[in-house]
């Protein structure tokens, strides 16, 4: 185990990472003159790097910057483009795992998404479709920084995962000294996150720890298991965890309103395929 003040240590200076495609691609958008929405679109789909731009726009502005449209366009695109060149490339290793947990990310902002459509008190919460996005996009920070920072330790309790232990979030925690929430959350402090994303971050897990924010908290994490019942696993972690029963109730979700929102999310995951398609054929000419 590693002590908790070492670990926020090394994260002060951790690096985002990203895939060599999405580093070329957004660097290409910006050069050929793309529209902000479209490189908005491209950025919204990696975690790390919408918060690494979250954190540097929410230092510059001192604000609570939770739409990446408006940070791109408070740092504009040249800098977004500037930004770009601090992210390194994951490791070759990692890249198979990481794809995972970038589509879990993806998968849990659209349901967040979807879920808000179907639950009233979410409806409530009166955030823009693209800020629910994003906190269900970067909810799992911890688990990408113990990938990419400390694999000895990931890989150890992965190994305790495949032979029957679990769950991963109590094998890293003995293996490591935090386990994925935490792990976020010193990431979110180091990069000056938003409190509200920080807190969901926190506590997703026991959603019911986040009040004041226990709604936002409920909805993530219905989002995050229901996307992971559906295929969509975090990483190398299959194992699915129950759903708190309060959560949904406290969010007035049943059966009829969960099985839509999984049909939602179905639909639009293969649109979004279409999307990705098309982007790359564009670029590729």
């Amino acid at each position: 185990m590693i002590p908790l003040s070492t670990i926020a240590a090394k994260l002060v200076t951790v690096p985002a990472m990203s895939f060599p495609r999405t580093i070329t691609r957004i660097d290409r958008m910006i050069a050929s003159g793309a529209p902000a929405a479209v490189v908005t679109a491209t950025v919204c789909s990696d975690p790390f790097v919408s918060a690494l731009l979250l954190g540097r726009t929410n230092a510059a502005s001192g604000g609570d910057q939770l739409q990446l449209s408006s940070a791109v366009m408070v740092i504009g695109l040249e800098s977004l483009r500037g930004l770009m060149r601090d992210v390194q490339p994951l490791p070759d290793g990692a890249r198979k795992t990481a794809a995972g947990l970038w589509s879990l990310g993806n998968a849990c902002g659209t349901m967040c998404r979807i879920l808000a459509r179907h639950s009233p008190p979410a409806a409530r919460l009166n955030l823009e479709r693209e800020a629910l996005h994003v906190i269900g996009l970067i909810h799992d920070l911890g688990t990408i920084v113990a990938l990419v920072v400390f694999p000895t330790e990931y890989e150890a309790a992965v190994v305790r995962l495949e032979r029957g232990d679990g769950p991963f979030a109590a094998l890293l925690k003995e293996e490591l000294g935090a386990d994925p929430c935490e792990l976020g959350t010193l990431l979110a402090r180091a990069w000056k996150l938003p409190a509200l994303a920080a807190t969901v971050i926190r506590h997703h897990r026991r959603p019911f720890q986040a009040e004041p924010h226990a709604d936002l908290a409920c909805l993530v994490h219905v989002a995050r298991n229901l996307v992971i019942g559906c295929g969509f696993c975090a990483g190398r972690d299959a194992y699915v965890e129950a759903i708190d029963p309060e959560a949904l109730a406290r969010l007035e979700l049943d059966s009829v309103r969960i099985e839509r929102a999984i049909a939602g999310l179905f639909d639009e995951m293969q649109e979004l395929e279409l999307y990705e398609g098309f982007l790359t054929l564009t670029l590729a000419q």
